[in-house]
């Protein structure tokens, strides 16, 4: 037993705790129900039998002492048929956040990015040009860059001359 764990315990109290021999959850624990994206595993499986209240391995008390700590799970409980969707090892399914906060997350983010974007090309706060425009020696630098005689178009430099 961890010292988190035993901690937990002291401030709780045992009574806050109601153990079986197969499982052990706490009382404060939520039942979640599981994703909607699973299809009904009493339709799907008629003949399994299914676990009562079953809990997703994400959803467990990651303090409680498991059988099988990685996964939440202890010896001899029943699996539920989707468990490879509903397990520590799934693709994750984020269910602390609704849908509508996402997207209103997504927009003010990139909403704030455009904004700023759009206050620097307003106000030209972006960096001058040079007072000069670059020059190059021996036209350009095409011999220096590998350039023969009539590829001197294909190397030379283009400069701004609208200053």
């Amino acid at each position: 037993m961890s010292t988190v764990f035993s901690r937990k315990l002291a401030l709780r109290g045992t009574s806050a705790f109601a153990c079986s021999s197969k499982a052990c959850f706490s009382t404060s624990m939520t039942v979640r129900a599981l994703p909607n994206f699973l299809p009904d595993a009493a339709k799907e499986f008629p003949d399994y039998k299914m676990p009562k209240n079953y809990i997703p391995p994400p959803k467990r008390e990651p303090l409680l002492p498991w059988d099988d700590r990685q996964n939440r799970r202890n010896f001899g409980e029943p699996v539920h048929p989707w468990h490879d969707y509903i397990d520590l090892w799934s693709p994750d399914y984020f269910d602390h956040v609704s849908n509508k906060k996402a997207v209103h997350g997504f927009f003010t983010f990139f909403g704030g990015l455009a904004l700023f974007a759009g206050i620097i090309y307003v106000f030209e706060l972006y960096p001058d040009r040079p007072n000069m425009p670059r020059s190059y020696p021996h036209e350009g630098l095409y011999r220096d860059l590998g350039g023969r005689e009539g590829e001197q178009k294909l190397y030379q430099a283009n400069p701004d001359k609208s200053l």
